[in-house]
């Protein structure tokens, strides 16, 4: 189990990528991710994908992220829409 301060200094970390470099994709993109996965704050992450497919549209990892976090929401049909745009954009699924 992770303690409080570990949690709030990875949190920290994460904001501070794009505090830093609000222009790079990649980091709006591994925010999400880590919002996705810290007690499921799936708003935030799906706001962090957001601005970071606005950033660059066609970042096949942040599509596929944001497609699990949609389906972690129980959104399928949201999540399928990404899932399509993730391999359109170079995301390779492997089975």
């Amino acid at each position: 189990m992770q303690s409080a301060e570990s949690i709030n200094a990875s949190q920290e970390y994460f904001d501070r990528m794009v505090v830093t470099d609000p222009g790079n994709a990649t980091a709006w993109c591994a925010r999400g991710m880590y919002y996705n996965d810290a007690f499921s704050q799936y708003e935030t992450a799906l706001a962090s994908y957001n601005k970071g497919l606005e950033l660059d549209p066609k970042n096949g990892i942040c599509w596929y992220a944001k497609g699990t976090t949609l389906m972690n929401m129980k959104q399928f049909n949201e999540s399928e829409t990404c899932f399509q745009n993730a391999r359109k954009n170079g995301f390779v699924f492997i089975d």
